[in-house]
Order: structure tokens, then C-alpha cells, then sequence
């Protein structure tokens, strides 16, 4: 038992973490459809304790987060860092104790959290054993990838990326959570909501952000076969970005009861952030000119770049709402909720366009169906046509109406509520699209093509 679970078999950790993240893509959508239906319908399952709105919307959050987009990006990531000195991982075994200590963890946040037992942070809900779990799991990833690209691997943007995002998550979780008391908050008043607007941008743009340009800035420039577009730019890009991410969490309290100097500074920090942003995008679509045969031969670099694009569209939204007068209408009305639709779901594509990628990289075996995969994508991106709009729409709604000061808030409530309908017919359309996701996975596992050896190596040109 010990064998298989700490095996060193090359990119068994890889593997089994696109596997966690397909599973967890399918319970995160089933929650995220109840948290949506709750809205709706608010009496749905109201007198059931384990689905009361406020749980199931802690427990999706976290699935989203940690079950769905951690695993699929660290699966993904990892098959890139060992990739790029075509050695396989420094440490396989490790790799997997991350694994196991990583799933543990879920597995505990979703049954502690229906039980009702939180921390009450937003984005961080889940209580400080998990938290340790998923320190100790962050912090094995993080030595396993630095002591693999210590062995002498090519100094690409991609892979700095990438060791960034595994540095940048402890950092999160100590200081976004106060994990150096574990046992209590230690934190209070504006301080613990800065740090807890520290924890929700930390996880999007410290620990998302550089895995997923990372990967689709290496995948793309494999798949194109070309080398990566101006390493220096795109290098400088990813360190902008980390330079701006931890300034961002003051931006959501504009108008708020920060000094106004901390919100100038988070407000300036979420539109600098476009820069970096855009910067990547453009270092994943450059090797594919002339090229572009490949994004119809392979669908998960449609995944990849639509994936950017909705990120770097969503920040513009969140932007756009921590500016002093547009943030009087948008700010804390479903409009965030629209920008952080497109900025998470974002995130999705390029996670679920890396395991496509991948697929004959690390399963062995050719993808089964490229419709289903084709599928999926244009359920993604009408599930984002339809939902984004609606919830953009309602935020406008709800701050031009508590915007006049003489309309009561049930009213501005109301006015939102067709547009949450919609929302709720996206989130079935996404389980839907987590459901062709995982199927043509592990259906691709069990009885797809072997592809031979020869051809399982993907690396970028160099030069």
C-alpha cells in the first residue's frame, strides 16, 4: 500500500493531481449549482443544517479554490517543471506525500465546513488543521520544484513563474491567515480585513496567477513549436506581477474604513495589474502567428488562451470598480461577482486546457474525444456569454438603486433577482461542462490510445 501511494514512478504525482482536480471540478460545480439555486429559490433545503446558504457557499469556495484549480494548475505545473530538464521530478515520492496530504485536507474542509465549523475568513474559511495540511503540503511541492529546477534547467520565464507561485502560497497562507497563530485569529479590526482581502487576492494573483501563466506560456510555446516570445519582457511581466499582487487587497475598500492613501494604493495596484496581465497574454498568443492550425488541432490551447483572455478582462472589471465614482454603483454589488466569474473561470480553462495538453504527456494516451473536449469549451464560454453579462448587469442595478439613498435595500435585492437566475442556469452549465471534463479523462485513461514514448516529451524550442 505504502508502494503505490509513495511510488516513484515518473509523473505519477502529476498524474494523480489532474485526476484529484477532475474529481474535485465535479463536486466544486454541485456546490456552486446549490449555492446559485439557494439565491433563487432562498427555502431550498433551508431547514437542513449541512446545506444552509452560508456553508455550502464556504465549502464551494474552497472546493473552487483548492480542490478544483490548485490541483489541476499543480498537476499541471509540475509535469512542466520536470519536463524542463526532462529528468522527471527531483523527488516523486514527495511529490505524492504532497498529494495525499493536499487531499486530506479537502477531504476535511468539506466535512468540517458542512459541519459548520469556520474560521470565518472569506476565501479562507476552512479551520487551522486544514490550513496546516495544505502548509505542509505547499511547502514539500515548493522543495520538490526548486530542487528540480536546481538541477541545471533552462532559466525560462515559465518555469521562474512557476517556482514563484509555489514560494508566493506559503506566504499566503501564513500571513492571509495568520497561520503563525494557527489556534486563534490574530488579528482584529481593519488589520484583519486587510489581511483577509490580503488571503482572497494572495490566492488569485500570487498562487493562480503565476502558475497558470506558467503553464499556458510553456504549453503554447511546445505545442507551436517556437521558442517563448521575448523572455526578458514576459520574464519582468511575471515579477511586476508580483510586485503588485500583495498591493491589491486595499482596493476592495474604496470608500471603506481604510486611510485614503491605503485605497489610492490598492485602486492604482488593480489597474497596474493589467499590465503584467496583458503582457502574458500576449507571450502566450505570439508563437502561435501563422500557426494557428494548432489551436484547432489541439483544444486545449483553445482553453489556454480563451482562459487568459477572460482573466485579464476580468481584472479590467475589478479595475473599473475600484475607481472612486464607477465603485459608488459597482462596488459590492453582484458586479465583483461577474469580474471574479470571469477572472476564476478563467483560471478553469487554462487549468482544464493544461490537462487536455497534457493528457498524452502524463496519462500516455491520446485524448479519446476532442469533441467532447470542443464541447466543453463552448459550454465554458456560453455559461461566461450568458452569466457574466446578467451579473454585471444585476451589480448595476443594485448600486443605482441603494445609490439613491430613498430606496430600500430589499428593493435593490429584488431588482437582481431574474439576473440570479441566469447565473444559476450558468452553474448547471458548468457542472455540465466539469462532467464532459472528467469523463474524457479518465475515459482517455482507461481506453485511450498509447502514445508512443518518443512522443510524450514536450518541450519549447530554444533560441
Amino acid at each position: 500500500m505504502l508502494a503505490w501511494m509513495f511510488t516513484d514512478e515518473r509523473w505519477s504525482a502529476a498524474r494523480r493531481f489532474l485526476y484529484a482536480g477532475a474529481l474535485w471540478a465535479l463536486v466544486a460545480g454541485a456546490y456552486d449549482a446549490l449555492v446559485w439555486a439557494q439565491r433563487v429559490w432562498p427555502g431550498l433545503l433551508a431547514d437542513f443544517p449541512w446545506t444552509s446558504h452560508g456553508r455550502l457557499v464556504a465549502a464551494a469556495r474552497d472546493l473552487w479554490t483548492f480542490g478544483f484549480l490548485s490541483s489541476l494548475l499543480v498537476g499541471a505545473a509540475l509535469r512542466v517543471v520536470g519536463q524542463g530538464e526532462r529528468d522527471g521530478l527531483w523527488s516523486e515520492p514527495l511529490a505524492n506525500l504532497a498529494l495525499w496530504l493536499w487531499t486530506a485536507a479537502q477531504l476535511l474542509a468539506v466535512w468540517w465546513l458542512g459541519a459548520g465549523w469556520t474560521r470565518g475568513r472569506p476565501f479562507g474559511e476552512a479551520p487551522w488543521p486544514i490550513d496546516l495540511l495544505r502548509l505542509a503540503s505547499a511547502l514539500l511541492l515548493l522543495w520538490v520544484v526548486k530542487r528540480t529546477l536546481e538541477r541545471g534547467a533552462a532559466q525560462e520565464p515559465a518555469l521562474g513563474s512557476l517556482l514563484f507561485g509555489f514560494a508566493a502560497l506559503p506566504v499566503v497562507l501564513v500571513l492571509g491567515k495568520g497561520l503563525f497563530w494557527p489556534f486563534a485569529n490574530p488579528y482584529a479590526g481593519v488589520v484583519d480585513a486587510l489581511a483577509q482581502s490580503f488571503l482572497r487576492g494572495g490566492l488569485t494573483w500570487l498562487w493562480c496567477a503565476p502558475l497558470g501563466a506558467g503553464v499556458a506560456l510553456y504549453l503554447v510555446a511546445a505545442v507551436a513549436g517556437r521558442p517563448p516570445w521575448a523572455p526578458a519582457l514576459v520574464g519582468a511581466a511575471v515579477v511586476a506581477l508580483g510586485a503588485l499582487a500583495p498591493l491589491v487587497a486595499p482596493a476592495a475598500f474604496v470608500w471603506g474604513p481604510v486611510p485614503f492613501w491605503v485605497q489610492t494604493v490598492g485602486a492604482v495596484a488593480q489597474a497596474l495589474l493589467l499590465l503584467p496581465l496583458v503582457t502574458v497574454l500576449t507571450g502566450i498568443v505570439r508563437p502561435l502567428a501563422g500557426r494557428w492550425e494548432a489551436v484547432r488541432e489541439q483544444p486545449g490551447v483553445a482553453f489556454l488562451l480563451a482562459g487568459w483572455l477572460a482573466v485579464a478582462t476580468g481584472a479590467a472589471a475589478l479595475a473599473l470598480a475600484s475607481l472612486l465614482g464607477p465603485s459608488r454603483v459597482a462596488h459590492l454589488t453582484l458586479w465583483e461577482e461577474g469580474a471574479r466569474l470571469l477572472v476564476t473561470g478563467g483560471f478553469a480553462a487554462v487549468a482544464a486546457g493544461a490537462a487536455y495538453t497534457l493528457t498524452p504527456h502524463v496519462l500516455g494516451r491520446a485524448l479519446v474525444s476532442r469533441a467532447l473536449a470542443w464541447r466543453h469549451f463552448w459550454v465554458l464560454v456560453g455559461v461566461w456569454a450568458l452569466s457574466v453579462p446578467a451579473l454585471l448587469l444585476a451589480g448595476l442595478a443594485q448600486g443605482a438603486t441603494w445609490a439613491t439613498g430613498t430606496v430600500p435595500f430589499a428593493h435593490g435585492a429584488q431588482a437582481a433577482a431574474p439576473f440570479m437566475a441566469v447565473r444559476f442556469a450558468g452553474a448547471l452549465g458548468l457542472l455540465g461542462a466539469h462532467g464532459l471534463f472528467a469523463w474524457n479523462l479518465f475515459l482517455t485513461a482507461d481506453s485511450g490510445e498509447p502514445v508512443p514514448a518518443a512522443e510524450r516529451e514536450l518541450v519549447p524550442v530554444t533560441g
